[in-house]
């Protein structure tokens, strides 16, 4: 299934009401939020919020509004801005269904000759050290991105 995509050079609100429409009920009810660039941040207010009210912004005087829509709304600014084919510029989800895994301790190795980017040992010795961490979603249905 394609799920609804913001359309920000129409800056249409009813992209962002059809996103939140199909997010399920359990990803609402565990708190949904949005996350976005600064520059989407800003054009979502530019949107005709007047027509939809208070159901829109929650508060439109703080510098960023604690609400977009009924969830909270949180800025990232590794979050693409600029919308091109395939380009996530806003996400609607459950994060407590985003799980970090840290695996525990830390491997190091020692290194008898230590070599330069052409692969000359430079006559020095060294340590390695190198640690696992990643991170996944255990849910996927808690998340809708446009």
């Amino acid at each position: 299934m394609i799920w609804p995509r913001l359309s920000f050079s129409s800056a249409s609100v009813q992209d962002l009401f059809a996103v939140d429409n199909v997010l399920p009920a359990r990803a609402r009810a565990n708190g949904a939020s949005w996350v976005m660039n600064r520059k989407t941040i800003n054009t979502t207010r530019q949107m005709a919020a007047s027509n939809y009210g208070s159901s829109f912004w929650a508060n439109l005087a703080q510098d960023t509004p604690i609400q977009l829509l009924d969830h909270a709304q949180y800025e990232a600014s590794s979050v693409l801005s600029t919308t091109t084919t395939g380009t996530v510029l806003a996400v609607l989800g459950d994060f407590s269904r985003y799980l970090l895994i840290d695996r525990i301790g830390t491997q190091i190795e020692f290194v008898q000759n230590v070599v330069d980017t052409n692969g000359v040992p430079t006559g020095t010795r060294g340590w390695v050290g190198y640690k696992r961490v990643g991170a996944a979603v255990d849910n996927v249905d808690s998340f809708r991105f446009c």
